[in-house]
């Protein structure tokens, strides 16, 4: 009577590995690999190494809503409006829900002076998500392009009701305020902006400017030297990361 062999404990290795390949080698492996890297690369600021592994993601996969999103974001850190654009209509097509991805559309529609195609977008928006605090924001900045100062100012204002803890609102409100003459709420929200978001020189410039404005010249160069700092810290914390890799 034959009895059947047990497979050699090396032939049944190599059966799992290969079975444990094919399955990582699916697209959705590979898409969800490209994604998860690229989101990486993206919280290390690192922004072309993150577009390169989105749009590889988008390759395998050209209805990934989520991957076309994050390349968008990318293209907007690196300042490649065209392509930002055509990723960011790529990803309403898709994800037509996604309001960050229309009130970004709709702030580069607005930078462009397109004011009723960023006004379609806004107005869908807030139609669907009346609390979106971007989308108020995208509104007051329209409404200043456009000359409405007061209705600005109320727009921006109920944007930072919603978004609190927000810099970027806090920022957008005190230069509105700002170019107002509304000094004293433009300081506040100044100081709040960089309490916020204590690594950015941005905030901090823009409230030396404000003392300039004023003639508070000590204030304002206390403010600029503070900048200088914090873009000396940034500038080595990224020469850091660059040469890391080779003195490990």
């Amino acid at each position: 009577m034959n009895r059947s062999r047990p497979l050699p404990s090396v032939g049944l290795t190599v059966f799992v590995v290969l079975i444990l390949g094919s399955t990582s080698c699916t697209p959705n492996s590979r898409k969800q690999r490209y994604y998860s890297s690229g989101q990486r690369y993206f919280a290390k600021e690192k922004y072309r190494e993150a577009a390169i592994q989105f749009q590889n993601a988008t390759q395998v996969d050209p209805r990934f809503a989520e991957a076309h999103f994050q390349l968008a974001q990318c293209f907007l850190k690196l300042g490649m409006w065209t392509g930002a654009y055509t990723e960011l209509s790529r990803t309403i097509d898709l994800a037509p829900r996604n309001w960050k991805a229309h009130t970004d559309l709709g702030n580069l529609l607005l930078a462009g002076h397109e004011f009723d195609k960023a006004r379609k977008e806004v107005e869908l928006v807030l139609r669907e998500s009346a609390n979106n605090a971007d989308a108020h924001a995208l509104l007051a900045n329209l409404y200043a392009a456009t000359g409405n100062r007061e209705q600005s100012l109320g727009e921006m204002r109920k944007a930072v009701q919603l978004g609190p803890e927000n810099s970027a609102l806090h920022l957008n409100l005190a230069l509105l305020e700002a170019n107002s003459g509304q000094f004293p709420s433009a300081e506040e929200h100044f100081k709040k902006a960089a309490a916020l978001e204590p690594q950015s020189a941005l905030p901090v410039v823009a409230l030396g400017n404000l003392y300039g404005q004023q003639r508070r010249f000590p204030e304002a160069e206390q403010q600029f030297m503070h900048a200088i700092t914090l873009e000396t810290r940034t500038a080595l914390a990224s020469w850091q990361s660059v040469i890391s890799p080779r003195t490990t």
